[in-house]
């Protein structure tokens, strides 16, 4: 108590307790992250019936999304290493202009290792269900969020778009490096995608996104240094508490 209360002894008990909260602290100094999303938006520009104008009837619209299992997604850690990727199923259900979904997974590390890749699947299917001929313009738009942080980290969020014959297709992606671009952004659209779907005619547009992260962490010890500046607090506040006492 008197040592608490005695002004001779205060600035060395505050560096003690200093050094005591940078040794607890040093695990949280060694963290490592990354982060990973993809949200995409269809929109239809047109929609037209070329035989009965204006009847949209038998013309079925249907989006979903769906998180991959193995092979297509994969995962490694070590140490406390540990992955979020729980963006649910969405659909299929009926579509309607704007569609659009998020999908995301982030990863960390104190002490350990994550390597982990997700396959996501975007979906908007169109089916003539009747005899009339349709024609239909749709555009996919994209943003591609990446970031890493920490010792060693990176993320990368790639996307490929295609038609049921990739006829029509292209790609982007996002990269990020901590240390260097810890974050990332990459937007755009696909540019219209027009076609026509005749009777009995099914279409659609997909998108496929692989989000990447690896993380690696060590705990970062404490130089001998402050391990030596610390028991001579300690061996400081003991020597005056023994001089006052005698």
């Amino acid at each position: 108590m008197y040592l608490a209360m005695n002004p001779r002894f205060r600035p060395a008990r505050s560096l003690a307790l200093a050094l005591l909260a940078l040794t607890a602290t040093t695990a949280d100094a060694a963290l490592s992250s990354y982060t990973g999303s993809a949200t995409l938006t269809y929109t239809f520009g047109s929609i037209e019936n070329l035989t009965h104008q204006g009847d949209l009837s038998n013309l079925q619209i249907t989006g979903s999304f769906e998180q991959l299992g193995a092979p297509y997604s994969d995962v490694s850690l070590t140490g406390d290493g540990s992955i979020t990727a729980n963006t649910p199923n969405h659909g299929p259900l009926t579509a309607v202009s704007p569609f659009t979904y998020t999908f995301s997974t982030s990863g960390e590390a104190n002490n350990g290792t994550v390597s982990a890749s997700h396959l996501g699947s975007y979906w908007l299917t169109f089916n003539n269900l009747g005899s009339d001929t349709y024609r239909i313009n749709v555009d996919l738009g994209y943003q591609l969020n990446a970031g890493a942080a920490g010792q060693a980290a990176d993320s990368r969020v790639h996307l490929d778009f295609y038609n049921q014959d990739s006829s029509f297709n292209g790609f982007a992606e996002a990269l990020a490096f901590s240390g260097m671009t810890p974050t990332a952004t990459e937007s755009g659209t696909s540019g219209v995608f027009g076609f026509t779907l005749a009777q009995g005619g099914t279409e659609s547009l997909i998108g496929d996104v692989t989000i990447t992260g690896n993380v690696e962490a060590t705990a970062v010890p404490l130089p001998p240094a402050i391990w030596f500046l610390l028991s001579g607090c300690v061996a400081l506040m003991r020597s005056r508490r023994s001089g006052n006492a005698a």
